[in-house]
């Protein structure tokens, strides 16, 4: 599915993955996993980490793990961060979420969840709400 100007999503509701084409070449990136890329900054996710890259060309938010748009073991839509029963860190994975703020990039690509079209600003302000589950 094109989710922006030469992005693409594939995978399903809980895992997805994405090809960017660029310069008539083509890169997959799992955003819960590094990618190379430049601009990249680190937040504490699932794992203790994960990689983010603004692409201000394409208005585009790589989050990976740092922030979901499904709880993966409910199945509840919405911006947050993922639930402490596979998150090595909950509380420092909800602070880190200041790492965004000021961010401005219109669509959040996740590792897992549907890409958050609504903005950044929204979707941190959506996960502090929610907080640790």
């Amino acid at each position: 599915m094109q989710i922006g100007d030469r992005i693409y999503r594939v995978g399903g509701a809980y895992v997805s993955f994405y090809v960017i084409e660029d310069g008539g070449r083509l890169t997959v990136v799992d955003a819960g996993l590094p990618g190379y890329w430049d601009d990249l900054d680190r937040l504490i996710g699932q794992n203790g980490w994960s990689l983010i890259d603004v692409s201000e060309e394409r208005s585009a938010l790589f989050a990976g793990d740092a922030l979901v748009t499904v709880d993966i073991i409910t199945g509840r839509p919405g911006p947050r961060i993922p639930p402490r029963t596979v998150n090595a860190a909950s509380d420092r994975a909800l602070e880190s979420l200041g790492r965004l703020d000021g961010i401005e990039a219109d669509v959040l690509l996740v590792d897992h969840g549907e890409p958050w079209t609504g903005g950044v600003p929204a979707a941190v302000a959506g996960a502090r709400t929610v907080g640790i589950t």
